[in-house]
């Protein structure tokens, strides 16, 4: 356990010595009368004389006195300053008692939580930073080293729980020192997943652009959070080329890639932090590598992009029907999602020990590059309603699964969709355009249901619930 770099409390260290050492200073000062009574008798005996007597028999009855009752006397007397410390001492543990569980039961009720973006470690407690020496107090809560407050070894008070201000306090990562988003926060991690060139940055980008621009719409609020060491963020950057008509450079990282978030309902105490991961997706072809991210321990729900055009009859399908210079156009994705898919679930299986790490978790499968009018037809705004049109009792979401089921089946992946269908608690399929329609050179794109699977997701497990945000626009 790492020691703590702060002062041990007065009532949990100190007050015990002080106790003992008053009690042991009263018996300590009977002794010394008794001895030094027992040399003025041997001073008597050396130098007698006939009032020599006198004193003797007056310096032993003291003695006596002392021997029988000071003894006594001392131990009633110190009995009352140990009452009265044990009392005071009985309310600072409960009051350490009571602190401690009040900030315990809140961060449980409250889920409250961390993700770090460096280490893909979630845990419930940072590490705080002394603004004064910069040391980390890796147990910052209600201990021996005080109750409210503790003090740091060079001096500076520090608060113990979020009753008084420990959330504005520097945080880290207590595992390996990554500087963290201030405050309190509930933690949900949404790893996007699928093989190289299937659009994943675009949508990551463009998902979370769109809830920054709409979220007011649906009461609530929301807040980007940039890296806290200070360097370059790819949000700011990807937004900037996507609002001059450039698509987000393609992500080469081979370890997740985090797009943090704060998005509350108006009024939230807690924040929810949310983290949308981006990764290479060269790294879905080695098990070993995907194996290595350990935030796929930790995710709430999964997104898994498929590029239509990874689907060998249908692309076979499109290379006869498109026009050769709309379908050489297409950046296909040459990693099947079968593939895809098989590596996560190996994975994450792997990572949790169990066959079935996937159960707990909900997963958006979201069908991209629905802009090009052939894909549309088959699996995206217009497939969806076309299905409405001919069944209205159908709501949206419920039109978008069957026809996705329709496209499985009809090019051959009947089998991994229900593969899919039966690893994860819940399925929810969604046509999603990241750049939307085609916009005049050096315009901004204006994405197409890049956020529904986002606040889907978020319906699923946290206090978000946007119905309406799901629904066809």
């Amino acid at each position: 356990m790492i020691k703590e770099p702060a002062k041990k409390s007065y009532w949990f260290g100190r007050s015990y010595k002080d106790l003992f050492e008053t009690i042991r200073g009263s018996f300590e000062s009977n002794v010394d009368m008794i001895k030094d009574l027992s040399e003025r008798i041997k001073d008597c005996i050396t130098n007698f004389h006939v009032m020599s007597i006198l004193r003797i028999l007056l310096y032993s009855l003291i003695i006596v006195f002392l021997s029988l009752f000071g003894f006594l006397f001392t131990a009633v007397l110190s009995a009352i300053p140990i009452v009265i410390i044990a009392i005071i001492m009985a309310f600072v543990y409960l009051g350490f008692m009571f602190l401690w569980f009040c900030d315990a039961v809140y961060r449980k009720i409250h889920q409250i939580s961390y993700n770090c973006p460096s280490c893909q470690q979630k845990f419930k407690m940072p590490a705080y930073v002394c603004p004064n020496c910069h040391k980390r107090h890796y147990r910052l809560i209600p201990s021996k080293y005080g109750i409210f407050y503790r003090t740091c070894e060079c001096g500076q008070k520090l608060p113990t729980t979020f009753l008084n201000g420990r959330q504005k306090l520097d945080a880290v990562c207590p595992h390996c020192d990554e500087s963290l988003i201030k405050g309190i926060t509930r933690a949900y991690l949404i790893p996007v997943i699928g093989g190289a060139n299937c659009g994943k940055t675009c949508f990551v980008n463009s998902a979370i652009q769109k809830l920054e621009e709409d979220s007011s719409s649906y009461g609530l609020t929301f807040q980007y959070k940039p890296k806290q060491d200070g360097s370059v963020d790819e949000y700011s950057e990807n937004k900037e080329r996507m609002s001059q008509g450039y698509v987000p450079e393609k992500t080469s990282d081979m370890r997740m890639k985090y797009y943090n978030f704060i998005l509350n309902r108006k009024g939230d105490a807690i924040d929810n932090q949310i983290s949308v991961c981006d990764i290479a997706g060269e790294s879905f072809e080695s098990e070993e590598n995907t194996q290595s991210q350990q935030g796929f321990r930790y995710c709430d729900g999964i997104i898994i992009i498929v590029d239509p055009f990874s689907i060998e009859e249908f692309n076979n399908k499109a290379k006869e029907e498109m026009k050769e210079e709309e379908y050489q156009s297409v950046n296909r994705s040459t990693q099947s999602i079968e593939e895809t898919f098989n590596v996560t679930n190996n994975a994450i299986e792997h990572i949790l020990h169990k066959s079935d790490g996937l159960k707990k978790l909900v997963a958006a499968i979201v069908f991209v590059k629905t802009d090009i009018p052939y894909v549309d037809e088959k699996v995206g705004e217009k497939a969806i309603e076309e299905r409405r049109k001919n069944d209205p009792s159908l709501s949206y979401l419920e039109a978008s699964n069957l026809v996705a089921s329709d496209f499985f089946k009809e090019y051959g992946l009947n089998s991994t969709l229900l593969e899919i269908q039966g690893k994860f608690s819940k399925v929810q399929f969604f046509s999603v355009s990241a750049l939307g329609k085609e916009q005049k050179v050096g315009s901004a794109f204006v994405s197409i249901n890049a956020d529904k699977p986002l606040y889907w997701i978020l319906n699923e497990f946290t206090n978000i619930h946007v119905p309406n945000a799901l629904e066809a626009k």
